[in-house]
């Protein structure tokens, strides 16, 4: 099925992944741009954190830790790269391989 694919749009293939991969591990350490995107006053983030959390009359309705709600203050913006790598990247992996096999992955991984 992949052997079909020319070598030379798989090589294309992988050094976006592998520019990807470099992004994603940068932002690891530095990432100053995401926390914006998680701000409650960004209400058109798919990111931003929910503004009842900041309410504290609401906050038994919205969110308890053990019985008992958080502090606002404690509430801050984050930087989205460490979810994107273990709830995307991770399971996108193990995904492609348990369904197309080791034939992709030897195709795409910039590794192989």
């Amino acid at each position: 099925m992949f052997y079909q694919v020319a070598e030379r749009r798989m090589h294309a293939v992988r050094w976006v992944l592998t520019l990807g991969w470099l992004l994603l591990i940068i932002s690891l350490f530095y990432d100053p741009l995401s926390p914006y995107l998680t701000q409650p006053e960004n209400t058109w983030s798919p990111f931003a954190l929910d503004p009842r959390l900041f309410d504290p009359d609401r906050c038994a309705e919205v969110v308890t830790v053990q019985g008992e709600c958080i502090d606002p203050s404690q509430i801050r913006p984050y930087p989205i790269g460490t979810v994107v790598f273990w709830s995307l990247t991770i399971p996108t992996g193990v995904m492609l391989l348990m369904v197309f096999g080791h034939e992709l992955w030897r195709r795409i991984c910039p590794l192989s």
